[in-house]
């Protein structure tokens, strides 16, 4: 018994230093084999409801060929998770659990299994389980070690999502949900540094919403945060995965867009207008308003040095696309010309 809680101690701190939980390394997997005479260890996790089912073997490595086995061992997670009970099986009956027989395909056919549900604030997120092509191997002493085992990883996927919910926290801006001003600049300042050294330009897009003060001051705050949040939505659905967006601060956008020419660049802000002018917001005297946004952008050639210069001179762009009457984007490099 003592041997056994050394080793449920060592478990306990291998599952909750790392943020992994479906992650068996081979020194926790070792550690588990002390405790148990098992063939099959499985881990089940709903991820925003959704079920993420990993089986592994006698050696931990996951199982991906046995499908019938698959299938019967996840169907005993889900029942223990939704029904929030143990499972305790030690002849291969599965009657009770609406299975007759377990891996009929199967050249070893499971007979002994036990489930136990992970919980976290009284809510049922998964279960974990062992399994034996032997019949009568787990004991109560098993169950409980396995009680265990589910509370370490119980804390170990609160942690992850805390630390998720921090990590996103840190890095989004509340309102739209895009890139804060701070990581976008750090994104920012990774992309150019890579496509500078691989000779490939970095593009650099300033935005500002036009007369944003006066839609505040006439409709509201309220309809001005629906303004921002939209023209947060058309920038992400206009630019590419590997491309960034952000809220810059106040009413003005950052985007910042990976090795595109000048020509696919006019392409993207044509696309903006163009969602925008489509785009109408209701006010509270069933009225309907337009916004319009100004832009300015720089395309990073071998001569720009810095990150912080692309942004001062798209905010240059910004600022003449701002004097020549708004709705409307200019290019650093191109001066008066417009897109």
């Amino acid at each position: 018994l003592y041997q056994d809680m050394q080793v449920l101690a060592q478990i306990g701190v291998a599952l909750t230093e790392h943020l992994k939980p479906t992650v068996l390394n081979n020194k926790i997997y070792k550690q588990l084999s002390k405790l148990f005479k098992m063939d099959l260890f499985s881990i089940l996790i709903l991820d925003q409801e959704v079920p993420r089912y990993t089986l592994f073997d006698y050696k931990g490595d996951i199982v991906k060929e046995r499908k019938e086995l698959i299938r019967n061992t996840e169907y005993l997670a889900e029942y223990c998770t939704k029904e929030r009970i143990d499972i305790s099986v030690s002849n291969g009956d599965f009657e009770a659990y609406h299975i007759k027989e377990i891996g009929e395909a199967e050249e070893l056919q499971l007979q002994s299994v036990l489930f136990t549900p992970l919980i976290i604030n009284d809510k049922a997120i998964g279960a974990v389980g062992i399994g034996s092509y032997k019949v009568n191997i787990f004991n109560s002493n098993d169950l409980n070690s396995l009680r265990v085992i589910a509370s370490y990883l119980a804390i170990t996927i609160q942690n992850t999502t805390l630390y998720h919910q921090a990590e996103y926290l840190g890095m989004h801006d509340s309102l739209t949900g895009l890139l804060n001003r701070g990581a976008l600049l750090m994104q920012g300042e990774i992309l150019f540094k890579k496509n500078h050294k691989q000779h490939k330009s970095t593009v650099v897009m300033m935005l500002d919403t036009d007369y944003f003060k006066q839609v505040n001051d006439r409709y509201g705050h309220q309809l001005g945060d629906e303004v921002l949040k939209k023209i947060g939505e058309i920038l992400k659905k206009v630019v590419r995965k590997q491309d960034y967006v952000g809220r810059y601060g106040g009413e003005e956008f950052l985007v910042i867009l990976d090795d595109l020419s000048e020509k696919e660049v006019v392409k993207v802000c044509q696309r903006i207008k163009k969602a925008l002018s489509e785009s109408c917001f209701e006010t509270k005297k069933d009225t309907k308003i337009k916004v319009t946004v100004s832009g300015g952008f720089y395309i990073c050639n071998e001569y720009t040095l810095n990150f912080s210069d692309a942004i001062q001179f798209a905010d240059h762009a910004l600022y003449r696309a701002k004097l020549l009457g708004r709705n409307r984007m200019i290019s650093y490099c191109l001066g008066e010309n417009e897109s």
